[in-house]
C-alpha cells in the first residue's frame, strides 16, 4: 500500500512543476507586455555617431526634441564619434533591447562601413532598422569663374584630363559618389582626403582641388561669397533646397544618383510594438511643418518611410556601394 501511495508522487510533482513553469512564463509574458504598454517610462538615449554641431547631430536634435514631446519623456543625445561611426554603432548595438536606446543610423554605418571593414565589433544584424527620416542632398561644387564652372566645361575636362576631387573622409557619401561618377565617365580622377567637408570646401573654392560633392552647409558660405559655384545636384530629382541645380542625369553625366541619408535603428531584439510606435511617431514628427522648416535651414530634407521600406532601402544601398567600393579598391582597417 505504501508503495502504491508513493509511486504516483513523482508524476504529480512533475505535473505541478510543469504547471508552475507555465504560470511563470505567463506571468513573465504579462510583465513584458505591461512594460511595453508602459513604454516609455524613463528617458531615452539617442546615440549619434558624430561630433556635436554637424548636420547629422543638428537634425538628430531637431527630430528628438519633437519626438520627446510626443512620447512624454526626455530624449538625451549621446554623441559617440570616432572610428567612421563604428564606436557609436557598437555602443548602440551592445545596449539592452528595451526601447531606451536608439541609434541615428546613417548611410556610412548601415551601407558603407560593412563593405569597408573585414571585421566589426558587432554582428551585421545587431541594429534593427525602424524608419528612414532624412536625406542630405549633395551638390557638385567647383571654383566660381574657374575652368570647370559649367557642366559642359566640367564634362569636357573630365574626359580629357586628370582631375582632383576633395572628400570629407574616406568612405563618405561624397567620396563614394565621386568614385561612382568617375566610373560612369571613365575619367582619371584622384581623391584628396580631408577630415571634413568644411575643411575640403575652401580648397575647391580656390581651385587647388577640381571639385567635390558637398552638402549645403559646407558649400553655401563659398557659393554666397562668390568663390564657388554649384553646377549640379547628385540626387535623383532636383532639390527643393537648391532647385536651380540640374541633376547629374539632366547635366549629361548619365543615369546615376546618390545622396547621404539617415534614419533610426534600435538594438536587435527590441520588442516590435516599441519599434512600431517609434516608426509611427517619427513619421508624424518629420511631417510637421515646423520641423521641416528647421531641417531646411541646415540643408536637410525629410524622407518619410516605414520599417519595411527602410530595410529594403538599406539592402539596396549596400549592394550599390559594395560594387563601387570593390571597383575603387577602397579598404579600411
Amino acid at each position: 500500500m505504501t508503495k502504491k501511495k508513493t509511486d504516483g508522487w513523482p508524476r504529480r510533482a512533475a505535473a505541478l512543476l510543469g504547471m508552475a513553469a507555465v504560470a511563470l512564463q505567463l506571468a513573465a509574458g504579462a510583465m513584458t507586455a505591461s512594460a511595453q504598454a508602459a513604454w516609455p517610462s524613463k528617458p531615452i538615449r539617442w546615440v549619434v555617431p558624430y561630433t556635436p554641431g554637424g548636420g547629422t547631430d543638428q537634425s538628430s536634435r531637431i527630430i528628438a526634441e519633437k519626438l520627446s514631446v510626443a512620447l512624454g519623456q526626455p530624449i538625451v543625445i549621446d554623441n559617440r564619434p570616432g572610428g567612421n561611426t563604428v564606436i557609436g554603432a557598437a555602443a548602440a548595438a551592445s545596449a539592452a533591447p528595451d526601447g531606451y536606446t536608439v541609434f541615428f543610423a546613417a548611410l556610412s554605418t548601415m551601407a558603407v562601413i560593412p563593405n569597408l571593414y573585414d571585421k566589426l565589433p558587432y554582428a551585421s544584424d545587431a541594429l534593427t532598422p525602424v524608419t528612414q527620416l532624412v536625406h542630405f542632398p549633395l551638390f557638385l561644387m567647383v571654383e566660381a569663374g574657374g575652368p570647370l564652372d559649367t557642366m559642359p566645361k566640367f564634362l569636357a575636362a573630365a574626359r580629357s584630363q586628370p582631375l582632383l576631387f576633395a572628400i570629407g573622409g574616406s568612405g563618405s557619401g561624397g567620396h563614394l559618389g565621386s568614385e561612382l561618377m568617375k566610373r560612369q565617365l571613365k575619367a582619371d580622377m584622384t581623391a584628396v582626403p580631408f577630415k571634413a567637408m568644411v575643411q575640403a570646401a575652401p580648397e575647391v573654392a580656390t581651385g587647388r582641388v577640381s571639385f567635390m560633392f558637398a552638402d549645403l552647409p559646407a558649400a553655401l558660405p563659398h557659393v554666397q561669397g562668390g568663390r564657388a559655384k554649384i553646377i549640379a545636384t547628385a540626387g535623383k530629382t532636383r532639390s527643393a533646397l537648391y532647385p536651380e541645380a540640374p541633376t547629374l542625369a539632366e547635366a549629361g553625366v548619365g543615369e546615376i544618383d546618390f545622396d547621404t541619408w539617415a534614419g533610426l535603428a534600435v538594438p536587435k531584439g527590441t520588442p516590435q510594438p516599441i519599434v512600431d510606435r517609434l516608426a509611427l511617431e517619427l513619421n508624424k514628427v518629420i511631417a510637421d511643418p515646423a520641423v521641416r522648416a528647421k531641417l531646411a535651414l541646415i540643408g536637410v530634407e525629410p524622407a518619410p518611410s516605414s520599417q519595411a521600406r527602410f530595410t529594403e532601402f538599406i539592402a539596396s544601398e549596400n549592394a550599390k556601394w559594395r560594387a563601387v567600393i570593390q571597383a575603387a579598391g577602397i579598404k579600411l582597417e
